[in-house]
């Protein structure tokens, strides 16, 4: 002992250590709440992988193509009107639209983005 500080301080006393049941019981602690997350992790993806998802879709022979058009603020999704036994036609009737569905259209677009900006 020199200037009054002993050598050798019991571990419970060094500064910056805890003493080794709290070191383990907040290892514990530390190994519990992340092992709780992984498992909820595993388990959403589990339940995910079990739902099903139209296991019946069917792609159409050859594809239909698709359009996307965007800018910063806006974006559109341009599909053909008619594509095998779907008609865009049958489900917006012209009605929907001022002056009606145009003679020439082959394809339509689907927007969204911010309303205030339009």
């Amino acid at each position: 002992m020199s200037d009054g500080v002993p050598d050798e301080l019991p571990d419970s006393t060094v500064v910056g250590r805890l003493p080794l049941g709290k070191r383990v019981r907040r290892t514990v602690g530390w190994i519990a709440r992340w092992g709780g997350v992984a498992l909820m992790v595993a388990v959403v993806y589990v339940a995910v992988g079990l739902v099903p998802v139209n296991r019946g879709f069917k792609p159409t022979p050859g594809g239909v193509k698709v359009y996307l058009v965007s800018s910063a603020v806006h974006a559109d999704l341009i599909v053909p009107l008619h594509v095998g036994n779907i008609n865009w036609r049958d489900f917006l009737p012209d009605e929907s639209f001022a002056g009606g569905w145009p003679a020439m259209a082959t394809h339509m677009s689907v927007g969204w983005g911010d309303r205030g900006f339009f």
